[in-house]
């Protein structure tokens, strides 16, 4: 079974033996605070696979911070 992790954004693969329920009070004590977002000025490194790779490559399980410019809605 493959899970995603919202919150770091990886994912692995799971037995079904390492799954658990989740209390159904969590969903209604807790917001969702996964969210969609960009980075901007990245355009050029997006269409660049290896810009892409290296991003990753500097990225990849960092702790990183962001500033939002601007936010829809």
């Amino acid at each position: 079974i493959k899970c995603i992790f919202l919150d770091h954004g990886d994912a692995a693969i799971l037995n079904r033996e390492q799954l658990r329920p989740l209390d159904s009070e969590i969903n209604r004590k807790l917001p969702y605070q996964a969210f969609n977002v960009s980075l901007h000025g990245l355009g050029e490194v997006a269409d660049n696979p290896t810009g892409v790779s290296v991003l990753s490559n500097w990225t990849h399980g960092r702790s990183c911070v962001a500033e939002p410019i601007f936010r829809y809605g």
